[in-house]
């Protein structure tokens, strides 16, 4: 069963999908169904300089450093989900259009990504 955070996120995206009419989109039940049939979330040690998750679109998983906080957690967890959905529904890996409207659409302004150190952090605000 998919987590709540989970949940929560694909009920935002399907009311943007529906609320756009975007052709070929089977809906909430599919997407969630679609999503726990293809993706396993697993938190593992990512190590002192590694992103906060990661989503391995080819292994079907998502990776959470098992040091966050629930805070950390929970946006890292919708970060993540973006890229699958992003993948799942126009095909777009990375940072693209589509998954900065994916984040948008979840609730986030699209273009933040979490990293562990303050150092990595300001580095990732001066590229933007």
């Amino acid at each position: 069963m998919i987590s709540l955070a989970i949940h929560d996120a694909l009920v935002a995206f399907d009311a943007q999908m529906r609320g756009h009419g975007v052709i070929g989109y089977n809906g909430l039940n599919s997407l969630c169904r679609d999503f726990e049939d293809e993706v396993e979330v697993v938190k593992a040690d990512l190590g002192p300089r590694h992103a906060y998750g990661v989503c391995q679109l080819r292994r079907q998983v998502i990776l959470l450093d098992v040091n966050l906080d629930v805070s950390q957690e929970q946006r890292t967890l919708i970060h993540e989900v973006a890229h699958w959905l992003a993948y799942k529904v126009y095909g777009d890996r990375g940072h693209g259009r589509f998954w900065r409207r994916t984040m948008r659409w979840l609730g986030d302004d699209g273009w933040k990504r979490y990293v562990n150190s303050p150092e990595e952090m300001a580095a990732e605000e001066h590229d933007v």
